[in-house]
């Protein structure tokens, strides 16, 4: 474990109202295998990027994942990369699939996995080729990409309506 490492999981031990807790990854019924908690610290992009992992029972050394921490263009490369982490999630569900106990769940995931990491490489070439990559700059989206959702109608049309043609 590096310094750095030490230094965060002392910090966490110290300090543990500097981090909250990440537990999506539990599931009911079953022991708390891993825990984890996340620094809070949020970028200038608005997520936080300090995870600290421990084994139940504190068996190995806790895992620091430390992200990249603001535009690389600006602060240089200083960390990981959700494509990063994503293409070993994707390596180790191939892997499994490819072993002696393949199945539909892993197969399932694996294909999801590939999805999100193929739209984060398509954001990066958008970026890329409006010269926006590794900078702070904000771009407008197309509309067909806007995450706001459409405007409903405000009223149903009537059965009667309907038949009619009229909305």
């Amino acid at each position: 474990m590096s310094a750095r490492d030490r230094g965060f999981t002392e910090l966490l031990r110290r300090k543990p109202d500097l981090f909250r807790k990440l537990d999506t990854h539990e599931i009911e019924g079953w022991p708390r295998d891993v825990t984890c908690h996340v620094l809070k610290d949020a970028d200038v992009g608005g997520a936080d990027s300090v995870y600290v992992l421990q084994v139940t029972g504190g068996k190995t050394e806790p895992t620091v994942l430390d992200f990249q921490r603001g535009p690389t263009k600006e602060v240089g490369f200083n960390g990981l990369t959700n494509e990063v982490l994503l293409a070993v999630v994707v390596d180790r569900l191939d892997a499994f699939q490819a072993g002696p106990y393949p199945c539909d769940e892993n197969f399932e995931a694996a294909r999801h996995c590939k999805g999100v990491l193929t739209a984060l490489k398509q954001r990066k070439a958008r970026r890329i080729t409006q010269g926006t990559a590794g900078t702070g700059k904000k771009v407008p989206v197309e509309d067909d990409q806007n995450d706001e959702p459409e405007e409903k109608p405000k009223s149903k049309p009537t059965k009667a309506a309907k038949k009619k043609g009229r909305k």
